[in-house]
């Protein structure tokens, strides 16, 4: 298989039968290690042995587990939101029905995934347990621009991701961070391009739910524009155009 075999439309759910595709998507994996392997960078993903333990590794010293998750969410799991959400769309259960399949069917596409490191307390574990970040993934690459930008900032995740220091010392900046994994569309000028909210202050000063229907209804247009875009990087990375280009950032 080519880069340019990968068809970033192919929905995962329906390669893993229906089970998590983040761990039984044979296809997902096969794609990042295509898609993340460079040798340039000296990075070269190999599968492991059972994809529910050691997914990919990273060929290094280290050693490095790495395991798959979804960047986009609506914020389902979160039963204080639900209430709020239900509220909002209780006269509209059809249409809720039809975003909701809609974001399940492109969020498990190659635009809609990433990897990180796996370990217990990962970062793609305490980014959704972590109050202040509550799964967004706007949220999530803010707290790694800090890490990288300024270890002094505000940062819920710092612990977490210097945890992981030898992962993120691999693409040197956030710059290096963002063109790796294809991320330029959510950056503009250095900054994050938050999903939804006019933040005055700092972003960790306001609920990360969308409370108001006009929030709520933002955050997933914004999510899914953000997909759209992020697979088109991914399919003119594998066609050859830009691949060559750096930096690869909006």
């Amino acid at each position: 298989m080519q880069l340019q075999d990968i068809d970033v439309n192919l929905n995962f759910w329906v390669d893993s039968s229906g089970t998590d595709p983040d761990i039984f998507s044979k296809k997902l994996r096969e794609y990042q290690i295509m898609l993340y392997s460079r040798k340039s960078d000296n990075i070269i993903l190999t599968p492991g042995g059972d994809m529910s333990y050691d997914y990919l590794y990273i060929d290094s010293p280290e050693n490095m587990r790495l395991g798959s998750d979804c960047i986009l969410n609506m914020n389902e799991r979160y039963r204080e939101y639900k209430n709020i959400n239900a509220k909002h769309l209780e006269n509209t259960s059809d249409h809720y029905k039809k975003l909701y399949k809609k974001y399940l069917d492109m969020a498990h596409t190659i635009g809609g995934e990433i990897l990180f490191p796996k370990r217990k307390n990962s970062i793609n574990v305490e980014r959704g347990r972590n109050h202040l970040i509550k799964d967004r993934f706007d949220l999530t690459l803010e707290c790694i621009r800090r890490y990288y930008n300024d270890k002094n900032a505000q940062n819920p995740l710092y612990t977490t991701i210097c945890a992981d220091k030898n992962f993120f010392d691999l693409f040197k900046t956030f710059d290096g961070y963002v063109e790796y994994f294809f991320l330029g569309d959510l950056v503009e000028n250095g900054r994050i391009n938050f999903f939804f909210g006019k933040y005055k202050d700092d972003v960790f000063n306001h609920s990360p739910l969308a409370w108001e229907q006009s929030d709520w209804e933002q955050l997933l247009d914004n999510q899914m524009k953000f997909l759209e875009k992020r697979a088109t990087r991914i399919q003119d990375f594998c066609t050859g155009i830009h691949r060559n280009k750096k930096p690869f950032i909006a």
